[in-house]
């Protein structure tokens, strides 16, 4: 058994390491971000559940090249400035919840084109002739 405990010491350990936060505040309150290599991983609320994510939040690091693009695309979404965001993310969650999370992503991204085509597709006159 203590090889089981070191496996799982070993995988904390890692995303102690591997892990990246830090702080913005926005009119909704303070914001901790948390980012690994692949992407953004969490973004937490003030007052957030601790056990709502179980995920670390590593060591604090404001200049990640992640947490700083996250940062600008924030505060310019709450000055009206940005209604789409483009950041790379990092989905941690079991087999079921990655599942999940693919398939909203495939749903967002074929209504984003719908709605990229759909004006092509329009006659360019009203059947009334207009």
């Amino acid at each position: 058994m203590p090889y089981l405990s070191n496996i799982n010491l070993n995988k904390k350990l890692h995303n102690i390491l591997s892990n990246y936060h830090t702080y913005i505040a926005t009119p909704v309150g303070v914001l901790k971000l948390i980012a690994t290599e692949k992407g953004l991983a969490a973004v937490l609320w003030e007052n957030d559940d601790a056990t709502r994510v179980t995920l670390s939040e590593g060591m604090r690091f404001d200049e990640h090249p992640v947490l700083v693009e996250t940062a600008i695309q924030l505060q310019e979404y709450f000055a009206k400035k940005r209604k789409v965001f483009d950041l790379p993310l990092d989905f941690t969650g079991t087999a079921f919840q990655q599942q999940i999370w693919q398939q909203l992503l495939k749903i967002l991204m074929e209504k984003r084109e719908a709605m990229v085509i759909w004006p092509e597709k329009l006659p360019m006159k009203s059947p009334s002739g207009q």
